[in-house]
């Protein structure tokens, strides 16, 4: 199983909502590529995936800010799922 590529705090606006987050990122590609949003574990997390297949995730920590993880590098979903599941936010 390979790392996932990223994980940090988003520090440009910690409450900017994790869509604008999505969007915003889906705009550096054109407008291209899938905006979605799943549940893991309980945590809503605002999914984009781009033509490449490079998948950012947004999510608002229990705190308040937004956080930002992204896999790449042929990680599929199926791969990061597992990944994902032992991200605790606080």
């Amino acid at each position: 199983m390979r790392p996932l590529s990223s994980f940090y705090e988003n520090s440009s606006d910690p409450s900017r909502k994790p869509s604008a987050e999505a969007e915003a990122i889906q705009g550096n590609y054109n407008g291209k590529g899938v905006l979605d949003e799943v549940d893991v574990k309980g945590v809503t997390w605002t999914r984009y995936t781009a033509e490449t297949g490079t998948v950012y995730m947004y999510a608002k920590a229990p705190c308040g800010k937004t956080v930002h993880m992204f896999f790449d590098n042929g990680i599929t979903w199926d791969d990061a799922l597992p990944m994902m599941e032992n991200v605790v936010l606080k």
